[in-house]
């Protein structure tokens, strides 16, 4: 990692292991007794409406220490997602998805975002493990913490005007439907 200006999209340089037995536990993925079971990624993480979890290895380095870098799946339909993060020889255990609460994660967002902790060597090692029953088609992002902030600020404003147009147009159409007590304004606006 080394422009800091840019969005690195890092799907194709992913391991995945797709647990089809619904057996593997933490402890197995990180005791390395599975490490043979990951594949490279073609580059496209799409799995669809998979049953079974998803386990994704994350490697990444960075350039420079004093960079604080942020993991993203904009893909706010995950039910489950576990992040487990190496930290000066222990695993540390993030959680994030639909289904848990926005205040129990690292960065509330409406995306699965991860900040990364690098070790001595500059190197981040992530585990993710996706499980539900909804789609499972997603990009795999790493952002500065200032772009990301930004790229949320944009998002934020955008949708802003967006809702703030549809607040307008909503009470214009019953203004014009109390005054000329049209039905089609009243349709309109339901």
């Amino acid at each position: 990692l080394t422009d800091t200006a840019a969005i690195h999209r890092i799907d194709k340089h992913v391991l995945v292991f797709v647990d089809t037995a619904n057996e593997a536990g933490v402890d197995d993925i990180l005791s390395g007794a599975l490490q043979s079971s990951f594949h490279v990624s073609t580059g496209n993480l799409t799995f669809g409406y998979l049953n079974s979890p998803i386990w994704l290895k994350v490697t990444t380095r960075a350039t420079s220490s004093n960079t604080k870098w942020y993991l993203e799946i904009p893909a706010p339909f995950l039910e489950y997602v576990d992040f487990y993060q190496q930290q000066n020889n222990t695993w540390d255990h993030a959680t994030a998805g639909y289904y848990r609460a926005h205040h129990l994660r690292e960065v509330s967002h409406t995306s699965q975002v991860l900040p990364l902790i690098f070790g001595n060597d500059g190197v981040s090692t992530v585990y993710i493990k996706i499980a539900g029953n909804s789609p499972k088609t997603f990009p795999l992002n790493v952002i500065e913490k200032e772009n990301f902030v930004g790229k949320t600020r944009r998002e934020d404003i955008g949708y802003g005007i967006f809702f703030g147009i549809l607040f307008v147009m909503f009470f214009y159409n019953l203004f014009i439907f109390f005054t000329l007590r049209q039905s089609n304004y009243l349709l309109y606006i339901c």
